[in-house]
């Protein structure tokens, strides 16, 4: 009997004062259950395979992305707290990172390095000029820690060519989703902005 006829047998027999506390009454059955070889849609979005879990549903998990040819969570796989940490910093430094480049201070160089492109508010302010500088450095040291992964992922322990190669690759990413007006480094060393 399926378990809401029981609930309402029970209230029944309680409000017509017929309770004589028969097993009938006291009776709860478990919803049929069946087992399968099939993940479930949790199962599946934590190894990678999302679907949908609810129509219209807000969903609220990490992304699998490819990182110049390292996936994001392979670095938590290996442990790799370095890699993981200079993952967190350009999230973490994303904003300042766009802010900059709208404002023409900032731009991407050939080797996939950001640069300081000089402003007159920046010169005159020292202790800005300071903290874009700090903000440019952490993002180039975390750039380069990506881009000796990326390089490594061979297998093979990576020369200073592979990592250039990776940063060449980098900044060929960032000159095609570079906004308008960005500052981008061409091979040759030039500067121009994006039209």
């Amino acid at each position: 009997m399926p378990l809401g006829q029981n609930i309402v047998k029970w209230t029944s027999c309680v409000m017509l004062g017929a309770c004589t506390g028969c097993a009938s009454c006291l009776t709860v059955v478990p919803p049929d259950i069946a087992i399968t070889g099939e993940k479930t849609a949790i199962e599946r979005q934590i190894v990678g395979e999302y679907r949908e879990l609810e129509k219209d549903a807000w969903v609220i998990s990490t992304v699998k992305t490819p990182v110049y040819g390292v996936r994001a969570s392979s670095a938590g796989e290996t442990g790799d707290g370095e890699l993981m940490a200079a993952l967190r910093l350009r999230e973490y430094h994303d904003g300042k990172i766009r802010k900059y480049k709208d404002e023409g201070v900032l731009g991407e160089t050939s080797t996939g390095l950001a640069s300081y492109r000089e402003a007159a508010r920046y010169e005159r302010d020292p202790e800005e000029k300071k903290k874009l500088l700090a903000v440019i450095e952490e993002e180039n040291r975390a750039r380069r820690i990506i881009f000796t992964r990326s390089a490594a992922q061979t297998g093979i322990e990576p020369v200073e060519e592979d990592i250039l190669r990776a940063g060449r690759s980098f900044a060929m990413e960032q000159a095609r989703t570079a906004r308008r007006g960005d500052w981008l480094q061409n091979r040759n060393g030039a500067w121009s902005r994006k039209k």
